[in-house]
């Protein structure tokens, strides 16, 4: 017979898993709220993506969602689908870059309007839905023809380049905005081009093909033929006498061809002296770039290697005019560099000397301040204060002590930079012999730099946000905010000067804050030329506002829009 004793344990036994069991499932269902409120602070956006001439929906548009918070994050995106439609669920709330980007038509962000201008940030809220947005996107415009030779006959493997040219204090910049190369038919097309003005160039492009002996024998044969130099439609040999093509959103223009031209060029030839090193040539190469640093951005360099033992070296191929011949030598990570001006007239030049000096030396350590801890990776960086210093930046690891060494530094003025991965932090001093040169920089004279240096690398920035609104009070979405350093520091200006978009809200905001004074304005838009321009920006400073920030601060402003012209009136 069972002992009752027996039956009274297992019921007991039974109450005590059962009373386990329901306070474990009490305890799931008191966390369970927590994980549920969490999603229920998730956003959702959707809309559509369409053709802005027809209408149309567009399938396999790519919907770019990138966090302006945490520029580390990993991107939300989406693609639509038939419909154009597309829906991207669990976002987090903040501000977020938003673009939309499709083969064959131009990225479109959020706020953007046809004319490029005025996007804005996209500023969610916890648990917004936002299910009606609408992106127009527009087709890329494209150009192409046929390049021939001097006889008529298709010009092969030639780089043709779609150029666009703006004028910005007094002074014309070019840039490459897309390039090609003709086929055996000597046929081209240039495509994936926004609205605008372009210029179009031809040239053999050299550089590569066999080495045979000491000599580069050029995979193209219009290159080795040699005299051919840069062609601009219609038959022009300076950019000044060129056509310009007027290229409308979508417009596909054909036809437009162009005949190389040659002309007499000349040899350059010399010798390297290496003060580095006892071997007088080396792995050395010998470059040769205009001496208006416009002009090199479109122009080709030519280059040229020196012989392993004497150091010789010949460019062939070149025009008439005025340029800057340099040698670069490399011993590892360092990089040694001379460079020698020149001017070709109507003759070779024979017996060029450059010399590649030892350089001076620079030794420093960089000191921490703030709440941060020192960066796992963190590097410092010269560049020359004068452009046409070419080949004379350098850049040197930091140890995990904070001191660097950075070799072969040609004479000059040099801006000091410090790079990290910490974004909330800057440079806040350059101290050599007891004094701060962060402003004036460092000078390097007959190969002798102040050393060691110390630089203080800061986190300790301020914030400041604010908001902008239209003249009639309302809040201004997608205007461009920026802030200016009172003191503005030729070569620091673009690291001091900081832009930022409103959100659809009209609200903005600027982290890491270097700690001064600056001047706010605000802009429904505005040319980058312009904004970064001090005389164009002097035109406009009573309109702005001034605001000193210091370190750890916090600041808010309201601005108002300020109406400007392109240029000051």
């Amino acid at each position: 017979m069972p002992s009752p004793f027996r039956n009274v344990t297992i019921v007991a036994l039974a109450v005590i898993l059962l009373g386990s069991g329901l306070g474990l499932f009490a305890q799931q269902s008191q966390s369970a709220p927590t994980t549920s409120s969490q999603d229920k602070q998730l956003c959702n956006i959707a809309g559509k993506v369409v053709r802005t001439d027809t209408n149309e929906p567009l399938p396999k548009a790519r919907v770019v969602l990138r966090s302006e918070d945490d520029r580390s994050a990993d991107p939300h995106f989406g693609i639509t689908d038939v419909q154009g439609q597309f829906s991207i669920e669990g976002i987090r709330s903040g501000r977020y870059e938003m673009y939309v980007e499709h083969n064959g038509f131009l990225r479109k962000s959020y706020g953007e309007d046809d004319g490029g201008n005025s996007s804005a940030v996209l500023d969610l809220k916890p648990a917004q839905q936002m299910t009606d947005l609408i992106f127009r996107l527009q087709r890329c415009g494209a150009i192409s023809g046929r390049v021939l030779d001097e006889d008529g006959d298709p010009a092969e493997r030639v780089t043709v380049e779609a150029l666009q040219r703006k004028t910005s204090r007094g002074k014309v910049s070019t840039w490459t905005s897309g390039q090609t190369e003709t086929n055996d038919l000597g046929e081209y097309r240039v495509f994936d081009l926004g609205p605008g003005r372009y210029v179009i160039r031809a040239h053999p492009r050299g550089g590569s093909g066999l080495v045979i002996g000491g000599s580069l024998l050029e995979d193209s044969i219009l290159k080795s033929a040699g005299g051919y130099v840069p062609t601009y439609y219609p038959n022009a040999l300076e950019i000044s006498r060129a056509s310009t093509i007027e290229l409308k959103a979508g417009d596909d223009i054909s036809g437009v061809d162009l005949s190389l031209q040659s002309q007499r060029t000349f040899k350059i030839r010399g010798r390297v002296f290496n003060s580095v090193t006892d071997h007088p040539g080396g792995r050395t190469q010998v470059g040769l770039v205009p001496e208006d640093i416009d002009s090199s951005m479109v122009e080709e360099p030519r280059f040229a290697n020196t012989n392993l033992v004497t150091g010789d070296f010949e460019i062939k191929d070149v025009p008439t005019g005025r340029y800057t011949l340099f040698a670069a030598w490399r011993d590892g990570e360092n990089e040694f560099v001379g460079s020698e001006p020149i001017e070709v007239v109507n003759s070779n030049l024979d017996s060029v000397r450059i010399v590649i000096p030892r350089g001076a030396e620079l030794r420093g350590k960089v000191v921490i301040e703030g709440k941060v801890a020192a960066p796992a990776e963190m590097g410092v960086r010269l560049d020359p204060r004068d452009s046409r210093q070419l080949g004379s930046s350098r850049d040197g690891s930091i140890k995990a002590d904070g001191s660097f060494l950075l070799t072969g530094i040609a004479d000059g003025l040099y801006e000091i930079n410090v790079w990290s991965e910490c974004d909330g932090c800057y440079l806040k001093a350059v101290k050599a012999n007891g004094e701060d040169i962060l402003d004036r920089g460092l000078q390097v004279s007959s190969g002798s730099a102040p050393s060691p240096i110390e630089l203080v690398y800061s986190s300790n920035t301020g914030m400041i946000d604010g908001t902008v609104t239209r003249e009639d009070g309302l809040p201004a979405s997608g205007a461009t905010v920026i802030l200016v350093p009172d003191h503005l520091r030729r070569s620091r200006f673009s690291r001091d000067y900081r832009e930022k978009s409103t959100d659809q809200y009209g609200h903005f905001v600027i982290k890491n804050v270097a700690p001064g004074k600056y001047h706010a304005y605000s802009w429904q838009s505005i040319d980058y030329d312009n904004s970064t321009d001090p005389e164009f920006l002097k035109g406009f400073e009573q309109q702005a506002q001034a605001v000193s920030i210091g370190e750890n601060e916090k600041k808010s402003l309201q601005l108002s829009l300020i109406s400007a012209p392109s240029t000051p009136q």
